[in-house]
């Protein structure tokens, strides 16, 4: 077997395995948000909410400078939230169109915008808006 030969399957199974070892390891981060209302009025297809959300981090490392932000751009600071842990916003009041759905579930597009380890993530995701129609 000739010495390109072997350098040759060599690199290609050092390739393979760091090809495998990146796969195995990308997934999406384990973070969730929760709408937590604690009060709803619905009048002409429109939801005044007051909120609070809650952002859940099951990863083992922190995230720093958490915002939710609505599609108008109007954004809510969480803060951090600790590695396995959880922390939630402050509250707040604002009307949402729910016109078109007529169940008592509405998801609400938001992104979540954070950082860890200094890099930054956005994830677009919906929160559920839950009103008593």
């Amino acid at each position: 077997m000739s010495t390109f030969y072997r350098l040759r399957t060599a690199l290609l199974v050092a390739v393979a395995v760091a090809l495998g070892a990146s796969l195995l390891t990308a997934r999406e981060p384990r973070v969730s948000a929760a709408m937590l209302t604690s009060a709803v009025t619905i009048q002409n297809g429109i939801a005044d909410a007051t909120f609070k959300i809650e952002i859940t981090n099951e990863e083992p490392t922190a995230m720093s400078d958490v915002f939710v932000v609505f599609a108008d751009n109007m954004q809510l600071s969480v803060g951090s939230v600790p590695a396995e842990g959880s922390a939630t916003s402050g509250e707040m009041t604002r009307s949402f169109d729910v016109s078109d759905n007529p169940s008592k579930y509405t998801a609400i597009p938001v992104t979540l915008k954070y950082s860890v380890d200094g890099v930054s993530v956005e994830a677009a995701i919906n929160i559920i808006l839950v009103a008593e129609q």
